[in-house]
């Protein structure tokens, strides 16, 4: 009977033991485990911007600070965001003019159908819910969510439909900004519409444009695909630019067409002039500071750029319709030898074109159709993907 309690006792304290042993492990492990999350937190947000001057983030251990520059006065800020999940949302003490947005955002209204590339490059189409210019559209998923009800039409990008735009209840609405904060903007903040400012068209450079895809991953906590997915674009932009830089032939080359009588021609600080001499190309305006575009007449035009040898973004697709919009086109040599592309290769008949909506998400294959325009030696068989020779 002894032994028999004695054994009893012994079981007992190993399982006692074996118990605390499992507390303790167990104790441990969620403590590791805390840790690892707690690690996880700040490793998705280590967002950093090497090229873009539009915004820049802030990373903290629980939230991210995302700011928007105000391209036409860097002393304000268009907007600045405090990008953080439910749960911590309490603890962000917010200073004057900072605003909250809850991430992920499942749900986007956007105005610029040239923010639809970032959406797709990051597998998060389904998030748009909300679009301006809706019979504007390339991307076919988005298109087909309009004719099923599933994504809703906001108007026209000059003149949204408020009304609609807050019932369609989206997280975020992305506003393309062609000036200072107005007071249009402001009876949006003050209706409750999460509005956020991009001003990606504003950037001096391809990648740096290219580099807003960051901006997309932090709403959408896509921090580290974002990146991924930039440095892949980096990387080749670099190898192709890195291609061409000791060439010593450079052609010149002339862009654009007239718009009610005006040619406007990119500035040299523009992200376009940037493409051009990235490609290889000599670019007559490239000393030029404009940011934007200049806006020129014909005659300008044809007395700098009479005889450049290549002519790009011509809008229309035949010779014929060139000189049907304007017979002073035929003055021009690239006009003469035919060295003339556009950039309307993958469009549609109702005016989507999806060299604004991936292509400048993309600069890689932009750069790639342009070295094969401008120095076809290097890629004689290369088939073009956003341009396309105009038709005789």
């Amino acid at each position: 009977m002894l032994m028999v309690k004695y054994i009893l006792y012994l079981s007992l304290l190993a399982f006692v033991l074996f118990a605390a042993y499992s507390c303790n492990f167990e104790s441990k492990q969620a403590d590791v485990q805390k840790n690892e999350l707690k690690d996880s937190a700040k490793a998705s947000f280590n967002t950093t911007i090497k090229y873009a001057k539009g915004f820049s983030v802030e990373n903290h251990t629980t939230y991210q600070r995302l700011i928007v520059h105000n391209p036409w006065n860097r002393s304000q800020e268009l907007g600045v965001y405090i990008l953080v999940d439910q749960e911590h949302a309490k603890e962000v003490d917010l200073q004057v003019g900072e605003r909250i947005i809850t991430v992920p955002i499942s749900r986007f209204a956007i105005m610029s159908s040239s923010n639809i590339g970032y959406f797709e490059l990051l597998q998060k189409l389904n998030l748009i819910k909300a679009v301006a210019d809706g019979n504007r559209l390339y991307n076919k998923i988005l298109r087909n969510g309009i004719q099923q009800g599933s994504v809703q039409v906001l108007g026209n990008s000059a003149q949204i439909n408020t009304e609609e735009l807050i019932m369609c209840n989206c997280g975020a609405f992305i506003q393309t900004a062609y000036g200072a904060h107005s007071s249009v903007d402001q009876s949006l903040i003050d209706a409750g519409v999460p509005l956020i400012y991009n001003v990606d068209w504003m950037e001096k450079s391809p990648l740096a444009r290219a580099e807003w895809i960051k901006f997309m991953g932090a709403l959408t906590g896509e921090n580290e695909k974002a990146d991924s997915i930039f440095n892949t674009i980096e990387r080749n932009y670099d190898a192709l630019k890195n291609l061409v830089d000791t060439l010593s032939y450079k052609p010149d080359v002339l862009i654009g067409a007239l718009y009610k009588d005006v040619w406007y021609m990119p500035g040299g600080a523009s992200f376009k002039a940037q493409f051009l001499a990235d490609a290889g190309a000599n670019y007559h305006w490239a000393n030029d500071s404009t940011k934007g575009s200049l806006a020129l007449s014909f005659e300008t035009v044809l007395e700098q750029q009479i005889d450049a040898p290549i002519w790009i973004e011509v809008p229309f697709k035949s010779k014929q319709q060139l000189l049907s919009s304007d017979e002073r086109y035929a003055f021009l040599d690239a006009f003469k030898i035919g060295a003339m592309y556009h950039n309307l290769k993958r469009s549609n008949d109702t005016g989507g074109n999806d060299y604004w909506e991936m292509g400048l998400c993309r600069p890689d294959e932009i750069l790639l159709d342009l070295i094969r325009i401008f120095h076809p030696e290097y890629a004689p068989d290369g088939v073009l993907k956003y341009y396309e020779r105009v038709d005789k």
